[in-house]
Formats: structure tokens, C-alpha cells, sequence
């Protein structure tokens, strides 16, 4: 059972209890919880309070388990969805280098295998990770260990696992269930490779069928993809339809203004020269329902084969109070026809909004190694030929001064996003909204 007490009194039981240790407790609240609870079939929850007593007592007879771990199997890892922590145990062969998020979290990741040479992904956070490294370091060949209090979740067809606070990793030859787990693999050819554990792939031929099984698989199990012809019927311009963004190598968040300069606070630095990104949001229809699709760089390149950056570029040169919200490349998608292809983890809800984003446009040409599941035969629209790669003759990033910015921004207060133009502001003003609203629909 999860025990706990509130961080006002915690401090009561600092010396009082001790990992190992056999305790009496007298005076504490038990409460059931559904919605929040470390050990996943025990509903209970032990609540320490200000009056509950504590007394260390000997455990003459051994009857109390020392590491009482609930293991669970690679193949029955289910997402916990924020409610319950698992146990796992399995070998580590290789741990990759450690790397920092665009946030600033360092991160270290590599893959756990079991003894029937199936293997997830795990990512340990933090300090964990730096604990990993060293460990990893004095134990070069393979590495037995447990991981408690890790959360699992299903993430591009693949499981992964990811740390908590409350995360231990145990490799003691003391612990009798990785004794265990070091028998049954001595017989087995332990290898740097093992079989993911991937989620079922279902494919849909309409955006009606989409959004109804999102809406419906609250487990998200299961990878939703829908490839097939749909019409851009508009792009809405509330929320403009670019942003800028940090220009660093491995940073793509939105930028905010602070005593006249451009901050990426992921990466806690000043931008001189901000990256100008694509992110039209587009009312798209197959003939079954609408729906709002987002396109980020790559997929937008594609279908307007211009760049973000070159586009404002363009607007800022036109200055008169007539000058369209949307420029003509943009507006010149609306009524045409595209094969978009959505995976259902890219699905946003919030209030009455609704949104994916685009992962490609596929069709003649375009590259579709990445498609590895078996799907039914869904019509293939034929996009403009001649796509934009990533990184084909861009043209690099230049400095935006500040009075270059407050010419153009735009925003609607129509929530049809109707296209009237109402006020004129500075840019930075709405860079905040504009970062929150990506983060959210990635």
C-alpha cells in the first residue's frame, strides 16, 4: 500500500522510519483513491497524520518480504495514464549519451530487455540519468537492474517507459527477484537487440472515423492513421499563421519578448537571429466532417514550396492598411485538394477546439519508407510534385530588428476566423499564445 504524509508534518517521520525497517503503526486514515495511487491493484491509501504513532519493532519471525516489488511483465505494460506506477525489471547492454530537452531537463535513455528478448525504451530524468551513467560505467557488459515507480506509455507505435520522483533503480545481488531474473537469463543469448513492444495500428479512410475512435479510445493503446484525400477549405489567421522560434540546433519552441529582445526560455538564452516557422492551421474535409489540421515546417514547405521566413519577409515589404492578412501562397491552398496523413497521438482537445497535425503529404515521389504497417487500400490523392525538403537551399537567418516586427501582426477578435481584419499590433505581443498553443497542439 502507497502510505503517505502531508509535507507539513513530514518532517515528524524523517527519523522515525527508515527504508528496512519493521514498524507499528498506530493512528492513521485510510482513504481509497482512484485517481491517483503508486501500486495499480491496491485502491487504499495509508495516511500519516500528526497523532499517528510510530514504533520500530523486530522482525523475529522473517515473515515480512525485504523488497516487495510487483513486477510487471514486458508484454501486460499497459499506459499507466498518470494513476499508477510499475516495476520492471530487465538488462541494460548499451545506455546512450546524455542529452537536454528543449526545456532544460537532462535526460538519459536506453533499452531495457527481458529474458524472452523483448525490450522497451526508458528514459530516466534528471539525476536518475546521471546515476544510470555511472553505473552503467563501473558494469560495462550486461547490466541487470530494477526500475520501481516508472510510468509507461505508448508513444509513436512504441512503448516507453519514464521516471518519476519517486523512481529507485535497484541492481543490490542482495534482491532475490533479480537473482531470479539473473537465472533465467544465463541460458539465454544476451544481445544488444531485442523485439519492441509495439501497439496495434488501426487505419481509418475517413476524418469522420478519426476523430470517433480518438474520442472514443480513451486508452490510447492504439495508433490511429488516417491517409487519404482531404480539401483545405480554409486557414484560419486568428493566431497568425507563423511564428518565430528558438534558432538553436536542437530547439524548436516559440520565443517571448522580454526588454526588447527575443527569449527562448527553454534554452534560457537571448536569440539574436529567431527562426521564422511555419504553423498553419487549416479546415480541411473529406466529404464526412471537418477538422482542423496543423502543419509545421516540413509538411507546410511541401505544399507551398516557399519558406516561412521568405513569406514575412514579403508581407513586411507591403505596409499599406489594405494589405491581406493571408499572403497569396497561402491563400491559394484553399480549395485544393491533399493526401494528408494523421496519427491519432497528435490529437488536441481543449474546450471546443479540436486539432491534429499533419506528420506528411504523401503521394507520387514522396518518400514512404516510414509506412510499415499493412493497411487497406485507401485512395492517394496527388499533391503538388516537386516537394521542398528540409534544409534544400533555405536561406539562412537573418537578424529582424525590432521595428522591421511592429510592422505587420495581425489579429482576429472574429472566433470564426473569418479573415476581417480588425487591429494592428506589435508581433511580440502575442508570441506567449502563440508558443502555448503549439506546445499544446504537438
Amino acid at each position: 500500500m502507497h502510505c503517505t504524509a502531508r509535507n507539513n508534518i513530514a518532517h515528524y517521520f524523517f527519523d522515525k522510519l527508515k527504508e528496512g525497517g519493521i514498524y507499528l503503526l498506530k493512528g492513521f486514515t485510510v482513504q481509497a483513491t482512484d485517481q491517483y495511487r503508486i501500486l495499480k491493484d491496491s485502491p487504499f491509501v495509508i495516511g500519516l497524520n500528526g497523532s499517528t504513532i510510530v514504533k520500530k519493532v523486530d522482525d523475529a519471525s522473517g515473515s515480512f518480504t525485504r523488497y516487495p516489488f510487483l513486477l510487471t511483465a514486458f508484454e501486460d505494460l499497459q499506459p499507466t495514464e498518470g494513476k499508477f506506477f510499475v516495476d520492471v525489471v530487465g538488462y541494460v547492454t548499451d545506455v546512450g549519451p546524455q542529452s537536454v530537452k528543449a526545456t532544460g531537463a537532462r535526460t538519459v535513455e536506453f533499452n531495457l530487455t527481458n529474458e524472452r528478448k523483448r525490450g522497451v525504451r526508458v528514459t530516466l530524468w534528471g539525476q536518475l540519468g546521471d546515476a544510470m551513467l555511472k553505473k552503467k560505467e563501473q558494469n560495462p557488459a550486461v547490466y541487470s537492474i530494477i526500475l520501481t515507480s516508472m510510468s509507461a506509455k505508448f508513444h509513436l507505435g512504441a512503448l516507453g517507459l519514464s521516471s518519476s520522483t519517486s523512481t529507485m533503480i535497484i541492481d543490490s545481488p542482495e534482491v532475490p527477484a533479480l537473482q531470479t531474473f539473473k537465472t533465467s537469463i544465463s541460458c539465454v543469448a544476451v544481445g544488444d537487440t531485442s523485439d519492441p513492444i509495439t501497439e496495434d495500428v488501426v487505419c481509418v479512410g475517413t476524418l469522420q472515423e478519426l476523430v470517433d475512435r480518438v474520442r472514443a479510445d480513451k486508452s490510447k493503446k492504439k495508433v490511429i492513421l488516417f491517409r487519404n484525400v482531404v480539401e483545405i477549405t480554409s486557414i484560419r489567421t486568428k493566431n497568425s499563421w507563423y511564428l518565430f522560434a528558438c534558432s538553436g540546433s536542437k530547439c524548436r519552441k516559440g520565443l517571448t519578448r522580454e526588454d526588447g529582445y527575443f527569449i527562448c526560455k527553454a534554452c534560457e538564452s537571448k536569440v539574436d537571429y529567431p527562426r521564422t516557422r511555419f504553423r498553419i492551421q487549416a479546415d480541411v474535409t473529406d466529404g464526412t466532417m471537418s477538422t482542423v489540421v496543423v502543419l509545421f515546417d516540413e509538411a507546410a514547405e511541401q505544399l507551398v514550396k516557399r519558406t516561412a521566413k521568405s513569406l514575412v519577409e514579403e508581407q513586411l515589404k507591403d505596409t499599406s492598411i489594405d494589405a491581406p492578412i493571408l499572403p497569396s501562397a497561402l491563400a491559394a491552398l484553399i480549395g485544393t485538394k491533399h493526401t494528408f496523413e494523421i496519427k491519432s497521438h497528435t490529437y488536441y482537445h481543449f474546450g471546443d477546439y479540436e486539432s491534429f497535425t499533419c506528420a506528411k503529404i504523401v503521394g507520387p515521389g514522396m518518400d514512404d519508407a516510414d509506412m510499415s504497417v499493412d493497411t487497406v487500400a485507401i485512395g492517394l490523392g496527388a499533391p503538388p510534385s516537386g516537394s521542398l525538403k528540409r534544409g534544400s537551399n533555405l536561406p539562412p537567418p537573418t537578424p529582424v530588428t525590432g521595428r522591421k516586427l511592429r510592422k505587420f501582426c495581425v489579429e482576429d477578435s472574429d472566433e470564426d476566423d473569418d479573415g476581417v481584419r480588425v487591429d494592428r499590433k506589435d508581433v511580440t505581443d502575442v508570441l506567449d499564445d502563440r508558443r502555448d498553443d503549439e506546445e499544446g497542439s504537438c
